[in-house]
């Protein structure tokens, strides 16, 4: 709602939010995150401060399937080695992104302030 306020009628809010509550974990509370969220939990909570939902998808499946290994293992960090291959990793997620089945690690939101 704060973010929205500060938008003219009309323009739009991209907003980036982790996905799947169900991959919460130690990683999570090492990078920050509080929560994790059901595309309905953004809805809600797009609505609630008076936004328009315009598009929202997930966003990221390869990822996903990282993020649930890793956190398989109950580690809070990502190594150096890690970061590199996800690096490394990108251009073959890019090609795989539509084609893979399942949730995302990350909802993508388009929102309207009306």
């Amino acid at each position: 709602a704060n973010v929205a306020s500060c938008i003219e009628g009309g323009g739009h809010l991209l907003i980036q939010v982790p996905a799947g509550p169900d991959l919460y974990g130690p990683l999570d509370e090492g990078v920050g995150h509080s929560r994790r969220f059901t595309e309905e939990e953004l809805e809600d909570v797009l609505r609630a401060a008076g936004l328009e939902l315009v598009k929202l998808e997930q966003f990221n499946r390869l990822g996903a399937i990282g993020w649930r290994i890793h956190h398989s293992t109950g580690s809070g960090r990502i190594t150096a080695g890690e970061a590199v291959l996800f690096d490394l990793l990108v251009p073959l997620a890019k090609v795989l992104e539509p084609l893979l089945p399942g949730p995302g690690l990350s909802l993508l939101a388009v929102a309207r302030v009306p």
